[in-house]
């Protein structure tokens, strides 16, 4: 219909004459044949993921094979007339700018977002340098090189081709690196040089384009305002683009159509907007969005951050098999209106030769900086690899399709700069990409740490011993006995070996136990700081925070992670709320103040919990218990540290350390609740309507979650009392005494409120604060809505432990003889009060008893609270117990 469109305008809009009319239904009759072009995108989709599923273990680079597919499908579309509607004619009309906007943005964003942002810092220095005077530098000597091979050129077209050719795509060599487990450090050098070079390398488009055209450059002023324009100024775009998608981002809970398509709006308009309106560069913005995205991924759901991981990898697969494939077929269908004779072949051996040697000559240039100044020092091993990773890819090829397609730019420079900057990607991509490994493992930049060695040989020592339990259980099996166990080893256990590069079993390897043991104890904090932030235990910021001050603990070999690198954080959160009350201005900043002591109490609190789950793993971790007792002495150490660390924030904002509390205990409570959904579903007790259902009302609860205030105001002494299952059991008239017993009283962090064997003259409840109660046998802490010298109150002894003020508390005291005439009153209440101390008994007894010692507390406690409470009579009568349940003496003897 687009034909019969333009034919309209064309003639206005008068009435057609009969011959006119019967053009218009021919055309018409034309549109409503097959869309090829729908076909022929589907089919390059099926043949890239059969390409990829073929080429799996193999050198080959895929993008490679995807190109060479393109020049295959557009020679057969013009060998075959009648595969020419196949072979993507349409796709080969495309408008090369209107190529860029379609797959640009997904392929710059989907790289910038996989950036490993904390490890980027560390190398973003050496990508500026590289990406910025290391391509013109790049550029102005393959543009010097163009000139002496085309005399005719102008040097504005020479300096355009050196710039199009100096966009490296290294996209094989990272994955790679990736996959060969190297430096992290070097591989994110090697993609954010590229990702830089991109936006570097169309700024200099941008600018020279106009000049090609034209004939001649601006002044240089204006030249340079350009550069800076383009330059400068699309970071900024794009850091405030980024802050616009994470504001709309946190308002989002667990909805990944939602949060998915943010991103994907987020990456078109930006790029959109930045060459189209404000004209910047739309790469670099587009950098700057997915890198700072990618910085604070953690506004993303727990729950979505892995499928948006998977989205953007299918995307970025999508986008390259389209683009090289397209890429062929445009190149053999459209790039040979100016026929390519014997001397451009010759030319590009030898530009391929000269771009390898003006890469490692410029490498050579700041290698000074690169190896001695910078913080992070690359040595030669890692320079070479830097400059035999400077492959060609699609953002080359898309500004040479740009070139070619220019009707003011004669055909025979455009298909000569499309050749040129084809043949580059081919002949990178075949040597470069295909020998990289070979490089890499003759550098020894593959070679595997022993720590990891050793780890590896433990794991595969595992994984087989949990083959042969259960290739054990199976051969006694009534069923299964049968099997062919030759087949079932050779299908199980023979696959199960030391890859590549590890040294092999029989072979000894050589490690410091301490820096083995230190690797596993601060991986696995991580580990367990992901798993709280997957729970929504823990913000995304004090996740990232964790997460990359435990990174730069592995930089430095022999340093633990402590706390003290957190210190900071606490000490400037208490410094900016003192701060603020010297200058009189904490009613304007009370809100930013709160939510930085939220947060600092919030990172402290994740820091405890963590280095909790790891020192219950430390005997799995380190084999020697000597080191292990070492280790675990100095994690419980960096936990009472944290601990003393936390106490003055309950002292001086207990409102913000109770709305912490809350959201956090509110969280954990329904987590619970959504694993009992899940278990209910997977045992068949509930169907999958009902159990979708209560999953949404679950998680509208959890997103409520985010609606509470950064502080709470303290807890009503007197509703909290009016609340307790004990007082409401009791009838209305002893509620009333009670009520009228409670005496408000206030006590200090650290004061001693019982000291054990001493008597006590009253029932005590908590109204706020924490409380920790400490016998010989064990420690215990309550808060708000419990009792403590429960016993004493109830058989008139003294105190059987020792209790103190965890936290500044405050207190309700009943006077023991007036709470003992109440009981004499009420024997439902008597009942009451004996269940509780009962309960509490029980569960300190059966928490360190077989098999009760195996369940969590809090099913223990919930077993505990449905015990029965009886007496036994004083006579002498012998009571028959059933052996079924467990007894437990609460009170006297027996």
């Amino acid at each position: 219909m687009d034909n019969t469109w333009n034919w309209l305008t064309t003639v206005g809009w008068q009435w057609p004459e009969k011959g006119q009319l019967v053009e218009v239904l021919e055309v018409q009759e034309h549109a409503e044949e097959p869309p090829t072009t729908i076909f022929f995108l589907a089919a390059v989709i099926g043949l890239g993921c059969i390409t990829r599923h073929l080429l799996k273990g193999t050198r080959v680079p895929f993008t490679l094979v995807c190109f060479i597919l393109g020049v295959l499908i557009g020679e057969l579309g013009i060998t075959f007339e009648g595969f020419a509607r196949f072979s993507g004619a349409g796709v080969a009309e495309i408008n090369p700018e209107f190529f860029l906007f379609i797959f640009l943005p997904l392929l710059i964003f989907e790289s910038a977002y996989s950036t490993d942002t904390h490890t980027f810092k560390f190398v973003f220095v050496h990508s500026v340098l590289l990406a910025g005077p290391g391509l013109v530098v790049c550029a102005g000597a393959v543009g010097v090189t163009a000139k002496i091979m085309y005399p005719e050129w102008a040097w504005t077209t020479c300096f355009l081709f050196g710039s199009i050719l100096s966009a490296t795509d290294p996209v094989a060599v990272v994955s790679l690196l990736k996959e060969l487990g190297t430096n992290k450090k070097i591989s994110t050098l090697i993609e954010g040089e590229s990702l830089l070079n991109d936006g570097v390398a169309m700024v200099c488009f941008n600018v020279l384009v106009p000049a090609v055209v034209e004939g001649k450059m601006g002044g240089f002023g204006a030249t340079l305002w350009e550069f800076v324009r383009f330059a400068f100024l699309a970071p900024i775009w794009g850091g405030f683009a980024s802050l616009v998608a994470i504001y709309c981002l946190n308002k989002v809970f667990n909805d990944a159509l939602i949060e998915v398509t943010i991103t994907v709006v987020g990456a078109y308009l930006t790029f959109y907007l930045a060459e189209g309106v404000f004209h910047v560069s739309g790469v670099l913005s587009l950098v700057a969005f997915g890198v700072f995205l990618s910085s604070r991924r953690y506004c993303i759901s727990p729950e979505v951050e892995h499928f948006m991981h998977e989205f953007w990898e299918l995307m970025a697969f999508l986008a390259n098999t389209l683009v090289f494939v397209i890429s062929g077929v445009i190149i053999r269908t459209k790039g040979v209106s100016y026929v390519i004779g014997g001397m451009d072949v010759v030319f590009l051996a030898i530009l391929y030769v000269l771009c390898n040697l003006f890469r490692a000559l410029m490498l050579a240039l700041f290698s000074p900086i690169l190896t001695r100044v910078l913080k992070y020092k690359l040595d030669w091993q890692n320079l070479s690899l830097v400059c035999w990773g400077g492959l060609r890819g699609a953002v080359g090829l898309a500004l040479a399709l740009v070139v070619k397609n220019n009707p003011s730019i004669p055909a025979s420079i455009g298909s000569r700069i499309l050749f040129h900057v084809a043949g580059i990607v081919v002949l990178t991509l075949i040597i470069n990409g295909s020998t990289t490994q070979n490089l890499v493992n003759a550098l020894g930049l593959a070679d595997i740490p022993p720590f990891r060695q050793l780890s590896m040989r433990r794991a595969i020592h595992e994984v087989l011993k949990e083959q042969q339990e259960v290739r054990s259980e199976l051969r006694v099996d009534g069923v299964m006995a049968d099997s062919h166990w030759e087949i079932v080893r050779h299908l199980t256990r023979d696959p199960i070996a030391l890859p590549p590069g590890y040294s092999r079993p029989n072979e000894p390897i050589e490690v410091e136990a301490k820096e083995k043991a230190r690797h596993r104890i601060l991986h696995a904090f991580q580990i367990s700081v992901r798993k709280q932030y997957e729970e929504g235990l823990l913000g995304g910021k004090a996740v990232r925070t964790l997460i990359s001050t435990v990174d730069d603990v592995l930089e430095e070999p022999g340093q633990w992670f402590d706390g003290e690198q957190l210190s900071s954080y606490w000490v400037n959160a208490m410094f900016m709320r003192k701060k603020m009350n010297i200058w009189g201005l904490s009613y304007f900043h009370a809100r930013t103040i709160d939510r930085d002591v939220a947060f600092a109490y919030e990172l402290g609190n994740g820091f405890r919990r963590a280095q909790q789950n790891v020192l219950m793993s430390v005997d799995t971790l380190v084999e020697d218990p000597q080191l292990a007792g070492e280790i675990k002495r100095k994690i419980q150490e960096s936990i009472e540290r944290i601990i003393s660390r936390l106490q003055p924030f309950s002292t001086l904002h207990p409102n913000i350390v109770m709305a912490t509390k809350t959201k956090h205990v509110s969280r954990e409570i329904l987590n619970r609740s959504r694993a009992a959904v899940h278990g209910l579903q997977d045992q068949g007790l509930l169907e999958d309507v009902e159990a979708g259902v209560l999953r949404s009302q679950i998680e509208i609860a959890m997103e409520n979650l985010r609606s509470v205030p950064q502080r709470l105001r303290n807890q009503d002494g007197e509703k909290i009392l009016r609340s307790v299952n004990w007082f409401t059991t009791a009838d209305h008239s002893i509620q009333n005494q009670i009520a009228a017993l409670a005496q408000p009283r206030h006590e200090p962090e650290k004061a001693l409120l019982i000291e054990e064997g001493r008597d006590v003259p009253g029932l005590i409840l908590v109204t706020s604060g924490i409380v920790r109660i400490e016998t010989a046998d064990y420690t215990a802490y309550i808060g708000p809505g419990r009792l403590f010298n429960l016993y004493g109150t109830l058989t008139i002894t003294p105190s059987p432990a020792t209790i103190y003020a965890q936290s500044p508390v405050s207190l309700f005291f009943f006077s023991a003889s007036a709470m003992r005439h109440i009981l004499r009153q009420s024997v439902l209440l008597s009942k009451s009060l004996w269940h509780i101390y009962s309960v509490r008994v029980a569960y300190n007894i059966l928490r360190n008893e077989v098999p009760y010692s195996f369940l969590p507390a809090g099913k223990l406690r919930m077993q505990c609270e449905v015990g029965q409470l009886f007496a036994l009579p004083r006579d002498g009568t012998i009571v028959n117990l059933r052996q079924e349940f467990a007894y437990i003496l609460i009170h006297g003897t027996a």
